[in-house]
């Protein structure tokens, strides 16, 4: 829910996001998540 949040302000106050790198996921099969996304902000 924090990431929600924090990222819904990231986009109202740049232009935009550019993937820099692959998404790495944790590897877990009950909890589905992001473990690294590398991003340039805009």
């Amino acid at each position: 829910m924090e990431i929600k949040i924090a990222l819904q302000e990231l986009i109202k106050r740049f232009d935009g996001f550019e993937l820099t790198g692959k998404p790495e996921w944790m590897p877990n099969n009950r909890l589905l998540g992001l473990r690294k996304l590398e991003i340039k902000i805009i």
